[in-house]
């Protein structure tokens, strides 16, 4: 009986640590994208500001094939989606829907969602 007290505590020890942490990241983020105004400027400098976290890349095409932004998946509570906009003629459409990052850095980012927990946190514009 002891031991399982025991797992269940570090249980919720260990999930309140990892949500403290995301937590932690989703501020630092927010602030980070704030201080450096990235609405309007080239997304090569967010994915400068996201180059020290270990992020999955999803693109977010609509009608499919026609590219217009990306989300980055930073853990499982916290994501951003990025809407994009003088996307380079080349890169606009693509009907196998696989984008390489390096094509469309040139774009302007128009806006920026951040996630949390699936709820959106802040907006910015």
């Amino acid at each position: 009986m002891r031991k399982i007290i025991l797992l269940l505590l570090t249980s919720i020890t260990c999930s309140l640590s990892y949500s403290q942490d995301s937590i932690e990241l989703r501020n630092q983020i927010q602030k980070s994208f704030a201080e450096e105004q990235l609405i309007g400027k080239e997304l090569n400098e967010l994915v400068e500001q996201l180059s020290s976290y270990d992020t999955e890349v999803a693109w977010a095409d609509e009608p499919p094939g026609k590219l217009n932004g990306l989300f980055f998946f930073i853990n499982d509570q916290l994501y951003i989606e990025v809407e994009l906009v003088d996307i380079p003629k080349k890169s606009q459409l693509n009907m196998e829907r696989t984008w390489e990052i390096d094509e469309v850095k040139s774009s302007k980012v128009h806006s920026i969602k951040i996630f949390y927990n699936n709820k959106l946190f802040e907006e910015l514009k």
